[in-house]
């Protein structure tokens, strides 16, 4: 049985090609398959703010691990929201008034600023939320800010879920409990082989026995 799972596996390299492929090659290979994917999604949606999901998958993909990944795109996701309601807020709250406005956006930034170098876990939520919140302005005009809100919020979310199904479902990872599972397997693997080992070095050394007549 384990003899037929190995020669499907290993017809199944051959027919498809894809598990030859290395993980550096893997992890290439995925990266720019979510960047077009995202690109051409968010350009069948008419998005306006098409480029924010590959640029999210740039920069999450650089983080490391997948977990790590996954964890910063929720974050910078989660800071687009946020930073996008409150940059709404106060253009809704300050249409006209330009000086209130500024000094909102400066205490709030203050704060920001603050707690960016206060947090002690990922700091990308505060950073995607103040910049977000800055360039919600344009001089006063008020009448695509909402739109312009929308579209960056729903492009950088499905960047990073068009990443993490990638992910998910080509070339999976392996995770924890199954890097474990293998790591058991292998060991009763190997002391299998050493106990039939020492079990024949051990019908060799033993001398042979001389019958009396």
């Amino acid at each position: 049985m384990e003899a037929e799972a190995i020669a499907a596996s290993k017809g199944q390299k051959t027919l498809f090609l894809l598990p030859t492929l290395s993980p550096k090659a893997r992890f290439t290979a995925k990266t720019a398959l979510a960047i077009s994917l995202s690109y051409l999604g968010a350009m069948a949606m008419q998005w306006s703010q098409s480029y924010q999901g590959p640029v999210a998958i740039m920069v999450i993909a650089s983080a490391g691990p997948l977990s790590e990944s996954l964890d910063k795109g929720v974050m910078r996701v989660l800071g687009t929201v946020a930073g996008a309601a409150l940059g709404l807020l106060y253009l809704a709250l300050f249409p006209q008034d330009t000086t209130l406005y500024f000094l909102a956006l400066t205490l709030t930034g203050g704060v920001i600023i603050y707690l960016y170098h206060a947090w002690q876990g990922d700091k990308s939520f505060w950073l995607i939320m103040l910049m977000v919140i800055v360039l919600l302005y344009n001089y006063g005009y008020v009448d695509d800010r909402l739109v312009y809100a929308l579209d960056r919020s729903w492009s950088t979310a499905f960047g990073i879920f068009v990443y993490a199904m990638l992910n998910l479902y080509l070339w999976p990872e392996r995770t924890a409990e199954s890097r474990v599972e293998r790591a058991r397997e292998l060991a009763q693997r190997w002391r299998k082989a050493f106990d039939a080992l020492q079990h024949s070095e051990e019908e060799t050394t033993e001398e042979p026995k001389i019958s009396k007549e």
